[in-house]
């Protein structure tokens, strides 16, 4: 992932991405990128409790904020080319 990619969540497992205000696992949520959407990558990464942030825009319903990008199992923000 970079500033100005595109990148989407993975369709299975049907699991929708939290949307933080700021990097953190218990930062307010204030929104969800649902499995399969894309969205604009606007800044990071930034490192917080183990995992990457990446400040995004969800391209559905133009919500912003910070999601991880995934874990040592798995990733939950894959970039489109």
């Amino acid at each position: 992932l970079s500033i100005g990619a595109r990148a989407a969540t993975p369709r299975q497992p049907a699991l929708p991405n939290r949307i933080h205000i700021e990097p953190g696992k218990d930062a307010e949520i204030t929104g969800y990128i649902l499995p399969g959407q894309s969205v604009l990558v606007l800044d990071g990464p930034e490192c917080k409790e183990g995992w990457v942030w990446w400040d995004i825009r969800n391209e559905i319903n133009k919500v912003e904020g910070w999601v991880a990008e995934g874990d040592e199992l798995e990733y939950w923000l894959i970039p489109l080319n």
